[in-house]
């Protein structure tokens, strides 16, 4: 065929397309302008099919295809057209995924189709991801030969990867291993369990370390108390004016021991239950019950694990 017989088909293919693509046919339409691209290889093409595959929602070709039109493009696309192929491409990859095919190993030497969905999307080893719609179960098949090599149903996320690969004439499907960072990121994470736990333990050593502090308080007021009963200028109901700073400072010192004391315990109890409900199975029963007495605030838990 010469190059303008060439000429006269793709231009007849694009006319075809065009009416189509007028008649909602966006599959068809999208066929006839590969033709055409396939006989004339031109960048302007690339926005027709883009256009009929995003129309017959082959979201994953569509934004290949776009991006593939704006590299080849280059400067020689208006702004607005460029401006209007970004905002689909941002569109579009709000809907669409990605995989990435292992090339099997009967397929490392000559080579085998790749079809998602029956389309042929390349021929192994791919140059990369290919892209495809979410939500949506695809076929992933690779063909040598006329016989099946693999043949794989997916389903993907919104800007998600899955890798399809072969083992041992078994395909394989799974995600992505992640970068060394990210997995030991992702591992060393605790759980809300654990974090609970934790933060118990924090929270208990807080209420200890109040109840400590409420303890020296205490020490300290009985002290002064038994250096008011040595006391002479002390009986069993009043002091005398020498004595007044020793016994407002065992009053001090008893106050600041009963607020640390009933603080402390409340803090303790707190931090207890949080490790028992960090630590607990489904089948747990916890009761607390408060203990107040004069100058002592605790709590008895029992539980059942």
């Amino acid at each position: 065929m010469g190059i303008c017989d060439e000429k006269n088909d793709a231009q007849s293919l694009f006319e075809k397309g065009t009416q189509q693509f007028e008649d909602k046919q966006y599959e068809d339409a999208a066929e006839s302008f590969f033709k055409a691209y396939n006989l004339q290889p031109t960048w302007k093409l690339l926005f027709n099919i883009g256009q009929s595959l995003a129309a017959d929602k082959q979201y994953g070709r569509a934004l290949e295809i776009f991006e593939k039109y704006l590299a080849q493009a280059g400067d020689d696309v208006s702004v607005e057209r460029m401006d209007w192929v970004r905002s689909e491409m941002t569109r579009l990859r709000d809907v669409v995924g990605s995989v990435k095919i292992v090339t099997p190993d009967e397929c490392k030497n000559d080579g085998c189709i790749v079809k998602i969905d029956g389309r042929e999307r390349g021929v192994t080893p791919l140059p990369g991801m290919l892209k495809i719609g979410f939500g949506i179960e695809h076929v992933i098949t690779l063909e040598k030969n006329e016989k099946t090599v693999l043949n794989e149903k997916i389903l993907v996320s919104a800007g998600d990867t899955i890798i399809v690969q072969q083992k041992n004439n078994t395909s394989i499907l799974g995600p992505p291993e992640p970068a060394l960072s990210e997995k030991t990121a992702t591992d060393s994470t605790p759980s809300p369990d654990a974090r609970l736990t934790k933060a118990g333990w924090i929270t208990t050593g807080i209420g200890a370390a109040i109840l400590i502090g409420g303890g020296v308080a205490g020490i300290i007021a009985f002290s002064k108390n038994s250096a008011l009963k040595d006391s002479k200028e002390c009986n069993s109901t009043a002091c005398g004016e020498s004595e007044y700073s020793t016994l407002d400072a065992r009053d001090t010192a008893a106050t600041i021991s009963t607020v640390l004391m009933s603080t402390g315990g409340a803090v303790a109890i707190a931090g207890v239950l949080m490790i028992i409900l960090g630590e607990k199975k489904r089948n747990e029963k916890i009761t607390v019950q408060p203990v107040i007495q004069n100058h002592l605030t605790g709590a008895m838990i029992t539980g059942r694990f």
